[in-house]
């Protein structure tokens, strides 16, 4: 048997636009912390507000401005904001659908920057992702693609944010793979890496080369006795991630009870912020500055300034960020993981002697994050990215997978589930089970219906059985709405009754039949098809088991579906009804046969008019026209054959060319067909 080698053309363009996406991630990405960097600086002074304490007005003037100018600024988009960073484009992957609007991306993320560059108590990855999301959603809209793929392209998008944010690339990568996409097959890793890698080197170009945290001192902890006490720290990192958590929550919903325009909550927002920052300047910003304090080795923070900063912390990044500021709270949770750790170290060093605060602050940083997130492999690899330093691997390692077990033993959702089980979504899935549940009837349902009228004579039944050669007929009334359907076991015993034929209708023979609706998953559809003899589900709208018929869903169309969802392969294998008897057929790779709506273009006009086979690379097979009740009848294409309106096509081409044929003519995702 040929074996097929190299890689997938769909695969080469996948890596492509990847690149595209970390490409333009890193450099818009670079360019905001520029911006962001510039405007702090103009603000508060070059040093900013740790190293130089502002005076009593500044400290309480520059957050509540800069917040209400960021208010004002989403004030644009109030109508229609849409997704922003990380929890809501983790949404968009887990939906399936929707897009990120560019223009009111780049409103959102202006007042990201406005909040950023006066103190708000957020992170830079926030509009870093956004950045690398938007430009991964209008690639996945512009050039066509299967959901997987553009799935897999807005998870480009966040790890080149991500990547650009923390000068960690692999970091990026597998946090996608482990909490956006829940993916680890290697055609998904590929270009997370490719998009993760571009947007570093990127930025590498404007910013120095040296880790994010680079400490000058030996980290090493591989004593048993600072390994174990590692391990105790992440178990205690559990309870507090979940009351970082929880903290956020709770200033969300504080703010949202008070009814008071957007502009003005930030505004109270920032206030607060401003009135910590008096005394405790740490808290401001993002917190780059504060976790080289805390665990640098030019300063020694004293433990009641770490135990403050752990509680006010919390409050200054609840407050701005539940007052509507949009930005990332995956840094300042890394501040607090900081501040917990080194507060844990110097009681440790009482204790047993030493001076481990740096170690164990930056080893509670990933304990933090890993319980914050549940995403053990992502914290390890993100602190070990950022510093640079093997030593720290054994504790980061214990720390973060025990951080993320004590968590999941208290609430099994992390900061990003949490949100999208509140919002409906189900996220206690493995990949078959999400493939399913993110894979939805219109995604997949055929068009076309067997269909009769109710008030059909059974001899026309009978007839319309030999005439289509299905097992079943589907039942609508005179306005197309479904009634039930008529299986050919049914109408066998009146075959030789001559005399029933005129006085019996489709509606004496009818039965119940389960339906399926267009916005319902494959999860919910497919036990339906238990105990039912026919292999299809007729699709009607929403307006329950007897709405307008619109097509139908096959067992084959959801195995081919998971097919390419779990495996990430297309189905090879084309079906061929001749004469009453079905065969498959083995087709090459790249070629598909797929039954698509002939084009606006296309109707009125011949075949031969349009030289379909020399410029599109496809062949027509089968043309399929229907009539008011969407009762199909199947032609085959002469050169004078004349494309009406309302019907399909059956082609045969590669699957490029097809997908190229359908995104010039603005045709829908396509679907396999029986010809």
């Amino acid at each position: 048997m040929q074996t097929t080698r190299g890689i997938p053309l769909r695969s080469v363009w996948l890596y492509v636009q990847a690149a595209v996406i970390g490409l333009f991630g890193g450099l818009l990405g670079a360019g905001f912390r520029k911006g962001t960097d510039q405007l702090q600086a103009l603000v508060m002074g070059p040093q900013g507000p740790v190293d130089v304490r502002l005076p009593l007005w500044q400290c309480v003037l520059i957050p509540t401005v800069g917040a209400a100018l960021a208010g004002i600024t989403l004030q644009l988009v109030r109508e229609r904001r849409g997704p922003f960073g990380i929890g809501d484009v983790l949404e968009l992957v887990a939906a399936r659908r929707g897009r990120i609007r560019p223009l009111d991306s780049l409103v959102q993320i202006l007042s990201s920057g406005c909040s950023i560059a006066s103190g708000g108590s957020i992170g830079r990855e926030g509009a870093n992702s956004q950045f690398g999301a938007t430009i991964g959603s209008l690639l996945a809209h512009l050039i066509p693609n299967s959901p997987r793929s553009r799935s897999v392209l807005l998870g480009c998008g966040i790890a080149a944010g991500m990547a650009c944010a923390y000068k960690a690339p692999i970091a990026a990568a597998i946090f996608v793979m482990e909490v956006v996409l829940g993916n680890f097959a290697i055609d998904v890793l590929a270009p997370l890496i490719v998009s993760s890698v571009v947007s570093t080197l990127v930025m590498l170009q404007f910013f120095e080369r040296s880790p994010l945290y680079e400490m000058g001192v030996d980290l090493a902890m591989t004593e048993w006795p600072l390994v174990l006490s590692a391990s105790l720290l992440g178990a205690c990192c559990g309870p507090g991630g979940l009351l970082f958590r929880y903290t956020l929550t709770a200033g969300r919903t504080l703010f949202e009870r008070v009814r008071i325009t957007l502009p003005l909550r930030m505004a109270i927002g920032g206030l607060i912020v401003g009135l910590i920052g008096i005394q405790y300047p740490e808290t401001w910003g993002n917190g780059q500055n504060t976790i080289e304090a805390i665990a640098g080795t030019t300063a020694d923070p004293s433990l009641s300034l770490m135990v403050a900063l752990l509680f006010w912390k919390l409050v200054a990044t609840s407050s701005t960020a539940g007052s509507g500021a949009l930005g990332g709270v995956f840094t300042p949770n890394l501040v607090v993981g900081a501040a917990f750790g080194g507060a844990f170290g110097q009681l440790v060093d009482h204790l047993a002697g030493g001076d481990h605060r740096t170690q164990f602050a930056l080893v509670g940083m990933a304990g933090m994050c890993a319980a914050t997130t549940h995403a053990p492999i992502t914290a390890m690899l993100l602190i070990f990215e950022m510093t640079g330093d093997y030593g720290l691997i054994l504790p980061l390692m214990l720390c973060s997978i025990l951080g993320s077990m004590s968590a999941r033993l208290l609430d099994r959702d992390s900061i990003y589930t949490a949100r999208l089980r509140a919002r409906g979504h189900d996220v206690d899935a493995g990949l078959e089970a999400l493939a399913m549940k993110t894979t939805y009837v219109r995604d997949v349902m055929r068009h076309g219906t067997a269909a009769v009228r109710d008030t059909t004579p059974l001899d026309e039944v009978l007839e319309r059985f030999r005439a289509t050669r299905h097992d079943a007929l589907y039942v609508v009334d005179g306005s197309g709405h479904l009634t039930g359907y008529i299986e050919i076991h049914d109408v066998k015993q009146f075959l030789h009754e001559q005399n029933l034929g005129p006085v019996l209708i489709a509606a004496d023979c009818t039965r119940h039949t389960p339906v399926a609706h267009p916005d319902e998953s494959l999860a919910t559809v497919v036990p339906r098809f238990e105990g039912q003899e026919s292999d299809e589900l007729p699709v009607v709208d929403s307006d329950g088991e007897h709405g307008l018929l619109l097509g139908r869903l096959t067992r084959k169309d959801v195995v081919a579906s998971l097919s390419e969802e779990v495996l990430g392969t297309r189905s090879m294998r084309a079906k061929l009804d001749t004469g009453g008897r079905t065969r498959a057929v083995e087709l090459p790779p790249e070629a598909a046969i797929v039954r698509l709506p002939v084009p606006d273009a296309f109707r009125g006009r011949s075949l031969d008019s349009l030289e379909l086979p020399a410029n599109d690379g496809i062949s027509v097979l089968v043309v399929i026209e229907r009539d008011a009740l969407g009762v199909e009848t199947r032609r085959l294409p002469r050169g004078t054959t004349v494309f009406q309106k309302d019907s399909d096509m059956v082609v045969i081409g590669e699957r490029d060319a097809i997908e190229a044929f359908r995104g010039l003519h603005g045709i829908e995702e396509a679907s396999p067909e029986r010809a």
